[in-house]
Parts: structure tokens; sequence; C-alpha cells
């Protein structure tokens, strides 16, 4: 009954995140065609290679499961790993098959996914108004881990899209480094509960972009950093995809010491960048307790469309 997803199902795994994930969906603005390409280049050969030597490795990137009933499927997960957690998403159930137990049993797989990838914990996002999956994740032994916001923009449109810009950088603003890794992952890591840090500690990498995942996503990427007497104290990036209408802007990184009108500038030049790129928003999924983060975003136009939970719990079985 449960399988791994299969590239050819893309249009209907379409089908199921416009029935399942709506509020998400209007907010992101998938489209279709794009969608279509990204899914056949993730599932390419030479992918599905490095992506299964991986999992030979020990260093499983991500599961996909579904439920396939009368040769079509009707249900899906998946989970991907973290240093220390299995991240669950995109559990779904179409319609006229729920309530036969099929989002527990794509749970569990997930879990057992973890588990054998030896992962501490589980954890996934949902809307905070979801009462039926809120319960159901419950049952499962999930307890809450911080409250989230999905904060978004419009942006006005720049005509014509200029796509290779030239963009003069504010005093004290510069592209991001590899080398300024280190500083910024101290500052983001200071305004991370110890609860959250167990759970999900901040990804080392995560501030590097990839010239391999933005050729797979159809995406383009943009980072800058506010430096203060030689060293950086605040970090922004922005990426735009084919795949969707909104443009993705990472949770900043604002440190103490920070300027509030350079931080400003800082955000103002990731949302004219990506205008200057046809985005008709940008959404931004940031920790509420990131109070200096959240500041920055609502001081530069951002505002809550909807609210998340994390929500946790032991791989191990129960």
């Amino acid at each position: 009954m449960i399988r791994e997803f299969r590239p050819s199902e893309s249009a209907r795994l379409f089908e199921l995140l416009k029935e399942n994930f709506p509020e998400e969906e209007a907010l992101y603005g998938s489209r279709p065609g794009a969608w279509n390409r990204v899914v056949r280049r993730i599932y390419r050969w030479d992918v599905r290679v490095l992506v299964g030597l991986m999992r030979a490795l020990g260093r499983p990137i991500f599961r996909f499961f579904t439920v396939e009933m009368d040769g079509r499927i009707v249900a899906t997960t998946i989970v991907s790993f973290t240093p220390r957690a299995g991240y669950i998403s995109m559990v779904m159930v179409d319609k006229p098959f729920r309530g036969r137990g099929y989002a527990r049993a794509l749970m569990e797989r997930a879990r057992e996914a973890a588990e054998r990838a030896h992962r501490r914990y589980v954890a996934l996002d949902v809307l905070a108004d979801n009462a039926p999956a809120i319960a159901l994740y419950r049952s499962l032994g999930y307890e809450d881990l911080r409250e989230v916001g999905l904060f978004s923009r419009p942006l006005a449109p720049v005509v014509p899209v200029d796509a290779t810009p030239v963009l003069p950088l504010p005093p004290g603003l510069r592209p991001y480094r590899s080398s300024d890794r280190e500083a910024l992952v101290a500052i983001a890591s200071r305004a991370i509960p110890a609860t959250v840090a167990e759970v999900l500690p901040l990804n080392r990498r995560a501030l590097d972009s990839s010239y391999s995942l933005d050729r797979i996503l159809s995406s383009e990427s943009g980072s800058w950093v506010l430096e203060q007497d030689g060293a950086p104290v605040a970090w922004s990036s922005v990426t735009v995809s084919d795949a969707m209408e909104a443009a993705g802007l990472s949770s900043p990184i604002v440190g103490e010491s920070a300027d509030p009108a350079q931080v400003d500038a800082l955000l103002r030049t990731g949302v004219e960048w990506c205008a200057r790129r046809g985005a008709a928003r940008i959404v931004c999924q940031t920790p509420l307790e990131h109070r200096r983060s959240v500041a920055a975003l609502e001081r530069a136009g951002f505002s809550i469309a909807h609210r998340l939970r994390t929500l946790y719990r032991s791989a191990a079985h129960a």
C-alpha cells in the first residue's frame, strides 16, 4: 500500500497540493508547468544515483512516501533529514479517502525512516488553526516546540524586468562570503532557545547557496551581509524560482549590535532584487522568538499571513 513517489505522478501531486494546502498555495503561487520540470530534475537518473548513494552511506537526504489506490496516489508525506531530526512535510490525503488511517500510517513510516537514519527526533510544521491535523499529531505523541510566522509582502512590478541588474549596495553592505558563516551562525544560535536547538540546531551550511540546487529548482539566489568593524552582524538571503510566483526570503539573521537603519537597507536590497526578477511577493518563514528578525521584517513591510506551530517527538518507537 505504501510506496515511494514516482516522478510520473507530479501532476497528481500538484492536484493534491492545491486541495490540501490552499492557503499556502495561494501564498506561494506554484506554477504547474515549471513544477513538473523541477520534479523531473529531482528524479533525474544522476540525482537518483546520488540520493541512493547517500542513503547507502547512512546520510539520507529525503524519503517521499505515497499511498496508492486503484493505480492513483491518494496520500503522501515527505521526510527530509536535518542533523538531529527527520522533518515531515506534505502530509496529504485525498478527501474521499480520509478517515481510513492513511495519514497515521504515513506518519509512522516517516518516523521509522528517521529512526533508521539515526535521528533522535521527528518534527513538522502545521497551520496553527488546523485543529484536525493538530489532533492527529497530538495522538501520535507530538508536542509543541515553537511558534512560527509565515510572513509575506507584495512587490511592486518592475517593468521591464531586468534579469541581471547590478545593484549599488548601500554603505556597510556587501555580498555574503563563506568566511562569514561562523560569525553569523554564532549570532543566529544565540537567538534559538535551548529546547529548539536540541531538536533543530542551525544547519551551518544553510547560509551557503548551492549552484547545483539552483539548477535543479530553476532558481536564483542572492545573499548579503551587513558589516560593522570588519565583522558581519546581519545577513539576508532571497531566492526566486520559475516554479513559484513568490520569492523566498530566508529568516534574516540580525545581531545585537546591528544598526536597525542599516538592517532595513539590507532587507530592502533583497526586496528590490526580487522585484527586478518579476516576483509577485516575498514569503518568509521566521520563528516568532527571533524578535530582532521579526521587528526587521515588520519595518520592511512584511506582515503575518499565517501562523504555524512546530511540533516534535522522539523518533524512537513509543
